[in-house]
């Protein structure tokens, strides 16, 4: 019998030493500065763990006293990352909101192609409307509240196939837009400065009258003409520049810029 709990006890270890194992730390929210009691703090970590889980993506804060100035918060992020083990699934999945409270700073820092399709550059960004406010005014427990809320709507917009990005215009429209606007240059510049100069030239002669003929300014008295012929000084051509079309492509805005380490971030003081 106990040959028999030893071989199935071996046959357990051998089927599990195929599967993935990753570990997750589920101290979403700590507080080493001590802006909140632990009331609030256990708060917080059950919701962030609520939407961790249902998202698979990890939710985390950490707010320190300080941060070694040698180091940029963002790579920081990225130790605490490694050391504490956080993410969740194989792929390390994260989004960790970090505060330095000596100088006031603040990091967003994604990692895993989930969270980092889902918190896009400009969705980081976007992100600052609700969660920095309250931080600037010390209301930490509500701008915590604010980023955990805000991190399971943008999981749910990015599950939903509508992650919080700047939307990709389309070439063509790009093309023709531009076109038309070059075309608008070309065509009404011209003639806008004709009439501008026009302008310009009645006002300063305002009191001449206008004669079509050159015998208008010869005095009644004055030298008999036998031959009349009208002679044009200036003449007025408008060119339309046409020009070549030799634009270069570009692709539309948006994405997640990823360092090779697959984080992304985004951050600033409050």
């Amino acid at each position: 019998m106990k040959k028999l709990l030893i071989s199935i006890y071996t046959f357990i270890l051998f089927i599990f030493s195929f599967l993935p194992i990753y570990a997750t730390n589920e101290e979403y929210v700590r507080d080493d500065y001590g802006l909140m009691d632990s009331s609030a703090i256990s708060e917080l970590n059950e919701a962030a763990k609520a939407y961790s889980l249902e998202h698979e993506v990890g939710i985390y804060i950490r707010v320190y006293p300080s941060i070694p100035n040698d180091i940029d918060p963002a790579k920081y992020a990225e130790q605490v990352y490694a050391e504490e083990g956080l993410g969740e699934n194989t792929d390390g999945n994260m989004i960790l909101l970090i505060l330095s409270m000596d100088n006031r700073q603040y990091r967003y820092v994604a990692h895993g192609d989930k969270a980092n399709s889902a918190f896009t550059d400009y969705g980081k960004q976007e992100l600052d409307a609700y969660v920095v406010p309250p931080l600037r005014e010390n209301q930490y427990h509500e701008g915590f509240n604010q980023f955990i809320e805000q991190c399971d709507r943008y999981l749910d917009l990015y599950e939903e196939g509508t992650p919080i990005d700047i939307p990709i215009i389309d070439q063509q429209k790009r093309e023709e837009t531009a076109n038309a606007l070059k075309t608008g240059a070309t065509l009404g510049l011209p003639p806008l400065v004709s009439i501008l100069t026009m302008l310009g030239l009645k006002a300063r002669n305002k009191n001449v009258a206008l004669a079509t003929k050159a015998t208008g300014y010869i005095p009644k008295d004055g030298i008999h003409i036998t031959t009349q012929r009208d002679r044009f000084s200036h003449s007025t051509e408008t060119s339309i520049y046409s020009p070549i079309n030799n634009d270069r492509s570009s692709g539309g805005g948006g994405g997640t810029t990823i360092n090779s380490g697959g984080f992304s971030s985004h951050g600033g003081g409050f």
